[in-house]
Formats: C-alpha cells, sequence, structure tokens
C-alpha cells in the first residue's frame, strides 16, 4: 500500500517578506520571560525569587507540620540541670575576661547599715536542678489540636552556689556573738511551680520550648558557720516567673 504525500509550494517574495517578519514577532512576543534573580551590591548577593517546591509550602512547613502528626499526650517525668552565675555581666563579648561576671549588690538588702558581703567571681557561681511532673497535653483532650504540644504540670527547682562567699564577721558578730569567723553566706532557693510548656516543632528532628511558671518561691539562707553550727534563716514569698 502506497502512501500519497502532497506538497504544498511556498513562493517568496517582496510581498510575502513582511508577514514572515511579523509572524516572527508575535513567536517572541508569546515566549515566557525567564525571571531572574534579584541583585544588591552590583551583583554580590542574589536573591533567587524561585522555588522548586509549590505555592504555600513553606507556610504549611512552618506553621501545619504537626497539624496531622500524632501528639505527645503526657510527659511523667523530665529532669534538667544546669549551671550558671547569678550577677551581672560587664565589658563585651570580644573582650571576655574574670571581671566580665560580677556580683550585684543591689539583689541583696540589708536592715541596717552595715558592711555588706563581698562576693567575687568565683562566688556567684551555681547550679540548678528543675524536675516536671505529670505533664499533661490538655488541649488534645479537649479539642483535639496537634498543631502544637501545650503541656501542663507542676515543677520543683532548687539552686545553690558552689562557692559562697565569707560574709564580714568582725562588724556581724556585734549582732549576734554566736557567729564564727568562718561564716559564709550559702542561700538556696526553692521553688514549687505550676509551669505550661509550649512546644513548637515545625521539623522532625528539633523543637523549640517555651515555658511559663508561676507558684511560690522559698529562700533558704543558710550560715555556714565552722564552730558553732548552722543558722538558718527561712524566708517565703510569692514568685512568677515567665521563661
Amino acid at each position: 500500500m502506497g502512501i500519497m504525500e502532497f506538497y504544498l509550494p511556498m513562493v517568496l517574495n517582496k510581498k510575502t517578506y513582511p508577514i514572515l517578519f511579523f509572524i516572527f514577532l508575535f513567536s517572541l512576543h508569546g515566549q515566557v520571560k525567564e525571571k531572574k534573580p534579584r541583585t544588591f551590591l552590583f551583583g554580590l548577593i542574589k536573591f533567587d525569587t524561585e522555588s522548586e517546591y509549590e505555592d504555600g509550602y513553606w507556610i504549611n512547613k512552618w506553621f501545619y507540620a504537626r497539624e496531622f502528626a500524632a501528639p505527645i499526650s503526657i510527659i511523667p517525668i523530665e529532669i534538667r540541670y544546669g549551671i550558671g552565675a547569678n550577677g551581672k555581666s560587664t565589658g563585651s563579648a570580644s573582650n571576655l575576661s574574670s571581671d566580665s561576671f560580677k556580683d550585684d549588690p543591689k539583689k541583696i538588702r540589708y536592715e541596717s547599715d552595715v558592711s555588706s558581703i563581698s562576693q567575687g567571681v568565683n562566688n556567684i557561681w551555681g547550679s540548678s536542678i528543675e524536675v516536671d511532673v505529670g505533664l499533661i497535653n490538655l488541649p488534645h483532650y479537649i479539642v483535639g489540636t496537634s498543631w502544637m504540644n501545650v503541656m501542663n504540670g507542676l515543677s520543683y527547682r532548687s539552686s545553690t552556689l558552689f562557692a559562697p562567699a565569707a560574709v564580714p564577721y568582725n562588724e556581724w558578730a556585734a549582732t549576734n556573738s554566736n557567729w564564727g569567723d568562718t561564716t559564709y553566706f550559702s542561700p538556696k532557693l526553692s521553688e514549687y511551680l505550676a509551669t505550661t510548656h509550649f512546644q513548637y516543632q515545625p521539623f522532625d528532628n528539633w523543637y523549640l520550648n517555651f515555658r511559663y511558671s508561676y507558684g511560690l518561691a522559698s529562700a533558704l539562707s543558710i550560715l555556714r558557720i565552722k564552730k558553732h553550727g548552722t543558722m538558718i534563716c527561712l524566708v517565703l514569698e510569692l514568685l512568677q516567673q515567665e521563661r
């Protein structure tokens, strides 16, 4: 069986040149222009506006990544331990020295005009331990949401100093003769709090934890005395903390 072929001859003359020219212009106008990246500082900085993902991908990733994930319903216990300084910082981050962290005398108030406790850099460092118990994701049980874990529970936090400073016993002994010559100021802070954790997790490998706590704090001031035992002063106060 043969194949029939038809040929349409085209005669090029001076009259057809303008027609071909207009056809060529319209074909160029119909092409999609390629978007070039925005440049700044003579092309040194470039921002590519093109994305390999569909529209709305990053919004869903950052704000709705956990919408259909299995939420954390309960955390029985969580323990944290840390080391820090209780004072004020001086200088700059580029010029750190032994005087970059100092004691803040304004944090200790005295009832009478006596010599204050002189705390050095080594006297303001201490440790802190915090225990969270019975953290429950209440919004998950109430409204069924899972895009953010909101944990509610009870917390206990305690902090002490590593190397407490010596008190000016020469002057303070006039008030209480039982204080010996090796007396140290060693405060201990205990906190009993109702806490709320906001766990924001846009990705599977990490999350941000925002905490808010409110409760009762007890300041237990212990004066360690070598010769005459230990004197304990207990002060209770309401404490509101935001983490």
